[in-house]
């Protein structure tokens, strides 16, 4: 920093008394026309993009915890949130058009589990499940497990539920319990879509 501080001093001329008064006090009058305070004294505005969460109160909570975020920091923090279905597609336009939130969470593993499991889900996928599986959308795992073709999936209260509000006989036949474990004991991905602050 100094070496660049030394290149542009030849350029930079010693102010007399005189003009660095004239120069603060015409910056601060031009402040004072402004009739507000300048942008880097103002609150910034974050904005985060997410998906809308099938338990409402979920939305209101993380909402709540923004403007908690907020008030602490000084900061303006603004949630949006949309079908998890649509967010590859608005963050994709969000790239390219260089516009859009300034928070996404994302990561990326490729440890050798990581492409072990990879392995094992292709694996699994041939030999057990139909192609219907790769246009599923949120209500796909209550269709189907209501509908008697399979017989776990990874989300059991919202079908459960669904089967108890309609009175399907297929309620008494549903339970829940922790995911499946393995020879190395119970391992749980994380959501795809993480949220934080």
């Amino acid at each position: 920093m100094s070496q660049d501080l030394d290149r542009c001093l030849p350029y930079v001329q010693a102010f007399t008394r005189r003009q660095f008064i004239e120069t603060t006090a015409t910056g601060a009058f031009g402040l004072l026309a402004l009739s507000h305070a300048p942008v880097f004294a103002q609150r910034r505005e974050v904005s985060m993009l997410t998906w809308n969460h099938f338990v409402p109160t979920s939305d209101e909570r993380l909402k709540e915890i923004a403007a908690d975020f907020s008030k602490r920091h000084n900061v303006n923090l603004r949630i949006d949130t949309m079908v998890h279905l649509q967010l590859p597609a608005k963050w994709a336009t969000e790239v390219q058009t260089k516009t859009g939130h300034d928070l996404i969470f994302t990561y990326c593993d490729n440890s050798p589990q990581t492409i072990q499991i990879l392995d094992y889900y292709q694996k699994l996928y041939h030999a057990i499940m139909d192609s219907e599986v790769l246009s599923w959308d949120d209500a796909s795992n209550n269709r189907r497990i209501l509908s008697g073709k399979c017989a776990w999936v990874h989300n059991p209260v919202s079908p459960y539920n669904l089967a108890l509000g309609k009175q399907m006989p297929i309620a008494e036949d549903l339970n829940h319990h922790l995911t499946l474990g393995g020879p190395a004991g119970w391992h749980f991905a994380p959501p795809i879509h993480q949220m934080g602050i």
